[in-house]
């Protein structure tokens, strides 16, 4: 996984989803993720289960510069070309 995309690179994209919900107050903390075929990534977030990141989707997909999938507690992202 970390071969392919980079460490750093994944890095940066679980920092971006966080900073996202910072912005809308939201308290999120990225756990990890693994990679899926053709440059999925899927990242564990954690949050409030009161907040519902699915609400965030447009945000996080303009942040990241990706198609994005957002599920209640994972966001998948298409993070190579």
């Amino acid at each position: 996984m970390t071969a392919a995309i980079g460490r750093r690179r994944l890095e940066m994209t679980g920092d971006r989803i966080e900073a996202v919900c910072a912005s809308h107050k939201v308290p999120a903390h990225v756990w990890g993720g693994w990679a899926l075929r053709r440059g999925k990534v899927v990242f564990i977030v954690s949050t409030n289960p009161a907040y519902d990141l699915r609400k965030l989707a447009d945000d996080i997909a303009l942040s990241l510069g990706v198609p994005v999938r957002v599920f209640r507690d994972a966001v998948v992202a298409e993070v190579l070309p």
